[in-house]
């Protein structure tokens, strides 16, 4: 079940005036914002369409998983997403990375700007603030604070419970494992901009990412090429990670993701249902060589769970970089060298 085409395929309804505003929202922000995201963020990976499209599929995903039996069809008032809902869930896609034609930074904080310009899209003000709150939940580590628990939203003839956390749970889940080589040109790679180019890389590594819902984990797949498994470019985004030249090895950047995704993962569950609660990441590395996969290297998985001190309601801090590396010790850069040269 994809959750929009479940949300535009209803029958002509009470709820038909959500579906006409998420349809004009969406044409306007196709054609009018989209491209020019990327315009102001040259050489950023996709924040654009397809990257809008992802975050749907994984969201459509992670719901699925509500009844093990068949996907679950969006109603008025059940559980576990009823239509409201799917209307702010699909609204603050569309919305989160908007904001990026002012710049990456504090671009979820900043999406508010831009909503506030189309207040009619939405049946009336508190449809418009919960979608920002949503969206805006996206990013920061204290993002998730911005999203009620649970509120009641006035359409038609009728109030309907929502829960604003959960929705920008999901959302918040689904764009951190909505990444992959689509979100760049291979063609492109060595135009990219030195700053730049390490996000490529790392795109370009991953073969897919999605959840698995029967073993409640998360799963990301990379084929890494030999030529660039163990090469060092410039990071901005682990400082504490980088030499003194402020630069990091291909290897050591995908660990350092996979953490922070472990991370998204612990600080999204406790605001998610229990079908949508995974507790496990799970990295499947290859090494390739062109169109050749190295047997030594190919398909081995490694599994991160919880770990360290958490306290509920704020961003956990599990580090699993140096463990990783300590227990898989030809994996480090410079025995990877050896092995591969």
């Amino acid at each position: 079940m994809n959750l929009e085409t479940e949300f535009l395929a209803g029958p002509k309804d009470d709820f038909e005036p959500l579906r006409d505003l998420y349809r004009a929202i969406k044409g306007i922000l196709q054609k009018d914002y989209y491209q020019w995201v990327q315009a102001n963020c040259s050489f950023f990976t996709d924040h654009g369409q397809n990257h809008i499209a992802a975050v749907v599929d994984t969201c459509s995903l992670m719901a699925n998983n509500s009844t093990k039996s068949s996907p679950f069809t969006l109603t008025a008032s059940s559980s576990p997403l009823t239509m409201v809902e799917a209307f702010l869930l699909l609204s603050a896609i569309l919305w989160h990375d908007t904001a990026m034609v002012f710049g990456r930074t504090n671009h979820a904080d900043n999406v508010g700007k831009i909503i506030l310009k189309f207040r009619e899209f939405f049946p009336h003000e508190d449809f418009a603030r919960t979608v920002k709150a949503i969206a805006a939940a996206h990013g920061g580590r204290k993002g998730l604070t911005k999203a009620k628990k649970q509120d009641y939203l006035a359409f038609g003839n009728s109030s309907y419970e929502v829960h604003p956390l959960r929705l920008a749970a999901f959302l918040r889940l689904a764009d951190e494992i909505s990444e992959n080589r689509t979100r760049i040109s291979g063609n492109l790679l060595d135009a990219v901009p030195d700053q730049n180019r390490i996000f490529w890389e790392y795109a370009n590594a991953i073969a897919w990412s999605r959840p698995d819902n029967e073993a409640l984990r998360l799963v990301v797949s990379y084929n890494v090429d030999k030529k660039v498994v163990v090469k060092r470019f410039q990071c901005v985004e682990f400082p504490d990670r980088c030499d003194k030249d402020g630069k990091l090895s291909l290897i050591e950047y995908i660990i350092c993701r996979l953490e922070k995704i472990n991370n998204e993962r612990i600080y999204c569950a406790q605001h998610l249902p229990a079908f949508a609660r995974y507790t496990e990441l799970q990295a499947r590395i290859s090494i390739v060589d062109d169109l050749d996969r190295l047997p030594e290297f190919d398909e081995l998985s490694f599994t991160f769970r919880d770990g360290g001190l958490y306290r509920p309601g704020e961003y956990p801090n599990t580090s699993i970089f140096d463990s990783f590396f300590s227990n898989n010790e030809k994996w480090k850069p410079e025995n990877l060298s050896k092995h591969l040269n």
